[in-house]
């Protein structure tokens, strides 16, 4: 069952406003993810089922890095994240930044998202939350500070059945099984002037229904763990980390467990060049790939310089390990403020993603196999647009386009089996727009954007070429038309998934006491109970709701 978010984007604070980069900053206020995504032009998510990924530009989601609170969490093994492993509650800001980023490092071929966690709020705050397919979940934070140290700590508990009723292409109504999903979740933050450390563990149970063709009874245990201790003394940062995520999958009788690990270590000084150095070791285990390593040295930096009206952004990336040569990524953007309400901007960025270790060495699998023989991937990527900012308006239009040589795709192979392989060459293109408007109490979203992905001359499998939004929004209510346009549901052949309209309803109610708040908030999503699917086979609900009741003790 796929989770609903609804978040506030917001790019019109100066810093942002001055980025020579496409750029947002989600605020999350719902209980659940998904249509969150919708909210930016060119981020799409897809559902396989009880497994929800991000794809940037109609990049997979191995080349979309994720990072929380800094320290990377795509799984070494697979390349990617469920989002489903990261509670909403917890989190109290998402960056993200398009395109390539050399700060981020390699991975963020299509972009990155940073997630801050457990951010300021009262003593004591809380959310109740129901809605279809008997969901629940129930989420607490505390907050205390004591001798100079602030502490915060939060869980996160919720199930829910998930299964529900479909139809069809030809109008036979079905049911969706093994949709289920049980999620526990906590968290413990500790800051002062010269630390900061978190710990984070995150569990999920659910059920792999699979495609409707061919449904599933399989099930999947996942454990996200993080570990972070930072040390702060002007002008130098140190920064130990550890994630580790743990997974068990049972199909029929029998159940394998995957265990991806990354430890790492950096050293950094704030100033001039905001210098970076260090190491991460990933390591892996699997009955289907054997046990894995891979280390890599680096060095990264990056200046922002402000010349009367002309700002200039350069970044780098040097790499190294034993398995390879080094190798240098960069980023060199660009900005020119004519007035205080005009921005233009450029950059070109260069970026590479290793393969996993599931793309290399997978075997064993009647339906999948890896590739040894994979090359890297490479790119390059280059960015332009304009931002204006009113009173009452904001608008932000870029065009972008760029190459990436060898990516890397898994396709269904003559034999049937899904393998990953190199495409020579991925040339993107693309258009992303963005207009908010506000009169008094009233704000209206216009999101818009066409990412074309081809190889060959013909659009990537699954990759929408078109998708938009369409928002209004008041203190207490908000509704938004969502569309994805068509998209190619096998690597070669004509054949098209059709595109969709969507229409979500919030209403919020919120009230304020001498002693903190109380909100109300009642989603109700698919008003028009639209049948829809994001990857074929993979049907999504109709008409549901959720209701959340939060409070926050100050």
């Amino acid at each position: 069952m796929m989770e609903e978010v609804l978040v506030t984007a917001s790019r019109y604070g100066d810093e942002l406003f001055t980025a020579p980069f496409s750029s947002a900053v989600f605020y999350p206020h719902e209980s659940q993810w998904h249509s969150a995504f919708f909210a930016y032009p060119g981020l799409f998510l897809r559902n396989y089922g009880n497994l929800i990924q991000t794809s940037l530009r109609g990049t997979a989601s191995e080349e979309n890095l994720l990072l929380i609170e800094g320290v990377p969490i795509n799984s070494p093994q697979s390349g990617t994240v469920d989002l489903q492993l990261i509670p909403p509650s917890f989190v109290d800001r998402i960056e993200m930044r398009s395109g390539g980023s050399s700060l981020f490092g390699p991975g963020a071929m299509g972009g990155a998202f940073s997630f801050s966690l457990l951010g300021p709020g009262g003593r004591l705050s809380g959310s109740l939350s129901a809605g279809s397919f008997s969901r629940k979940e129930i989420s607490i934070t505390g907050r205390n500070t004591f001798s100079g140290l602030a502490l915060t700590s939060a869980v996160d508990v919720g199930k829910e059945k998930g299964n529900f009723p479909y139809r069809d292409a030809w109008g036979e109504k079905h049911f969706r099984e093994n949709n289920d999903r049980r999620r526990s979740a906590a968290a413990i933050k500790l800051t002062s002037p010269g630390f900061e450390g978190l710990i984070m563990v995150s569990s999920l149970e659910c059920g792999v229904p699979g495609p409707v063709g061919s449904p599933m009874r399989s099930r999947r245990w996942e454990t996200l763990s993080i570990a972070k201790v930072e040390l702060k003394e002007d002008p130098f940062r140190f920064k130990v980390f550890l994630n580790r995520d743990d997974m068990k999958y049972r199909a029929e009788s029998a159940t394998e467990r995957t265990i991806g690990n990354i430890a790492g270590f950096t050293a950094a000084t704030v100033s001039p060049l905001h210098l970076r150095a260090g190491f991460t070791l990933k390591s892996g285990s699997s009955p289907r790939t054997g046990e894995r390593k891979r280390l890599d040295l680096f060095v990264t930096g990056g200046k922002k310089l402000a010349l009367g009206l002309f700002r200039l952004t350069p970044e780098f990336y040097l790499s190294t390990s034993p398995q390879k040569s080094p190798h240098l990524t960069y980023f060199f953007g660009t900005g020119y403020s004519p007035s205080r309400d005009v921005f233009l901007y450029a950059n070109l960025s260069t970026n590479l993603r290793e393969p996993t270790f599931n793309e290399l060495y997978w075997q064993g699998d009647p339906f999948a196999s890896g590739n040894p023989n994979l090359r890297p991937e490479k790119g390059w990527l280059t960015e332009g647009g304009v931002r204006i900012r009113k009173p009452l308006l904001f608008f932000d239009i870029s065009f972008y386009t760029g190459k990436n040589q060898d990516m890397i795709v898994w396709e269904p192979t003559e034999d049937g089996l899904w393998s990953p392989r190199n495409k020579r060459e991925v040339i993107l293109m693309g258009n992303e727009t963005h207009i908010y408007f506000k009169f008094k109490s009233l704000s209206l979203y216009l999101f818009y954007g066409l990412n074309s992905i081809t190889s060959e001359g013909r659009q990537l499998m699954l990759r929408p070429l078109h998708s938009g939004r369409l928002e209004v929004s008041s203190p207490f209510l908000r509704a938004r038309l969502n569309f994805v346009g068509e998209r190619y549901e096998r690597p070669s052949g004509p054949k098209k998934m059709p595109s969709f309209l969507t229409f979500d309803i919030l209403f919020r109610f919120e009230r304020n006491f001498n002693f903190g708040d109380i909100g109300v908030e009642l989603c109700i999503y698919n008003v028009f109970d639209r049948q829809y699917e994001l990857v074929r086979g993979y049907p999504l609900p109709g008409r549901y709701f959720n209701l959340k009741v939060s409070a926050n003790i100050l």
